[in-house]
């Protein structure tokens, strides 16, 4: 154990010498000892003690009173207290308030002081060690609570940066795309290498279009400005739309979808947020399944619940990644394999995608999440949605920051 300083109090000095010799049984303890409870009170206040023993009875002041002005000087000092069996429940009243640590009623065995000194000593210990381990998480919650401003503070200038420079792009992606429709329009006047530029340009143009469409939708619903406009949704209709979107690319790749979505399966919500819901998520499932492979969308009714499935056989969700895939710029692919598209396979995107639709459907009062069994085994999402029966207001939500799912 560590060095222990005692201070015995006694107005009686024969039962000081008594405690003396009693405590030199073990090395590292140093016996301070006093007669007069002011003289011990200095000598707490000028002196490292870890134990008090003190009688009860003393002319000055009782023991009692003598430790209650200890905690004020030294709170972490173990307090005990010798006294009289008649005195015991006056001092059981101490104990129970906090004042004393314990008691040792005369005459006192030698072994029994013994004990309750081994017992003080391991609990000054304990006493010095949660300090010693409340102020390291102290100081550690404040070092994280700056962390936490700082990242604040540079997400902040991140959502700003992202939000101008998304303001910024839009117009001159605008007007190249707009001046490569009017080329390409003018397909008469180029010849076939010529054409093929110009469409491939626009091709470009048009995807840099997407891209910093969703840069942009993203940082409004991170930055809270974004304003939702409801109205009554046949989500059946509007998963319709998404499919024919994609029918092209699903003849190129020689993919299957099929589709059963209830026809009166309707909910309140915005249409244009919850298309780019619905879009991502058969993009997504578009571009991680092989050439040949099948989709299946299945929407129904059940507890008063719109519940729309997305299942795909493709190349799955690794378990730990199941989650993440909703993070913000997360990519289930090795990024140094990036390539951009929206339907080839293994296509990747901006990783802002699936961390939109969360954001969107939770302004909604739904959930979504995926399910898989691992690599090759395909991927299955999820997504419910109030039913429109005017149960529920519709209101944009604390929407989370741009670094968080």
């Amino acid at each position: 154990m560590e060095p222990c300083n005692i201070l015995a109090v006694d107005d009686e000095v024969h039962n000081l010498e008594i405690i003396e010799r009693l405590l030199t049984w073990e090395n590292g303890l140093k016996l301070y000892r006093t007669t007069n409870p002011f003289e011990a009170l200095e000598m707490v206040q000028s002196l490292p003690i870890q134990i008090i023993i003190t009688d009860q009875r003393m002319p000055e002041m009782t023991g009692i009173e003598l430790l209650n002005q200890v905690i004020d000087l030294s709170p972490d000092t173990v307090r005990i207290i010798l006294t009289a069996y008649t005195e015991v429940p006056e001092i059981l009243d101490a104990i129970n308030l906090g004042h004393v640590y314990g008691y040792i009623t005369k005459p006192w065995n030698p072994e029994e002081l013994r004990t309750m000194i081994q017992r003080a000593r391991s609990h000054y210990n304990l006493i010095t060690e949660n300090r010693a381990l409340a102020s390291e998480l102290q100081i550690k919650n404040e070092l994280l609570e700056k962390k936490n401003k700082d990242l604040e503070k540079f997400n902040d200038l991140k959502n700003q940066f992202m939000l101008v420079a998304s303001h910024e792009l839009r117009t001159p992606a605008t007007i190249i795309t707009g001046s490569l429709e009017i080329l390409a329009s003018q397909k008469n006047s180029l010849n076939l290498s010529q054409f093929k530029i110009v469409q491939n340009a626009l091709n470009g143009a048009l995807r840099l279009n997407e891209i910093i469409e969703t840069f942009f939708e993203t940082i409004k619903f991170n930055s809270e400005v974004s304003v939702l406009h409801p109205t009554t949704i046949n989500l059946g209709e509007l998963i319709s739309l998404v499919e024919d979107r994609f029918g092209p690319y699903l003849n190129t790749r020689k993919l299957m979808l099929i589709s059963d979505v209830d026809d009166h399966l309707t909910v309140m919500g915005d249409q244009r947020k919850l298309y780019l819901v619905f879009e991502n998520i058969i993009s997504n499932a578009i571009k991680y399944t092989p050439d040949g492979g099948h989709i299946e969308v299945r929407g129904f009714t059940e507890e008063d619940q719109a519940h729309i499935i997305v299942k795909d056989s493709g190349i799955g969700i690794p378990a730990e990644e199941l989650e993440k895939i909703f993070d913000t710029f997360y990519q289930l692919e090795n990024v140094k394999y990036h390539h951009s598209s929206r339907h080839e396979f293994m296509g990747g995107g901006t990783g802002l995608g699936l961390s939109l639709c969360k954001s969107i459907i939770q302004a909604h009062h739904g959930k979504i999440w995926a399910e898989s069994d691992g690599k090759a085994t395909g991927s299955t999402f999820f997504v419910t949605l109030p039913l429109s029966n005017g149960k529920y207001e519709l209101r944009p939500p604390e929407f989370s920051r741009l670094n968080e799912s």
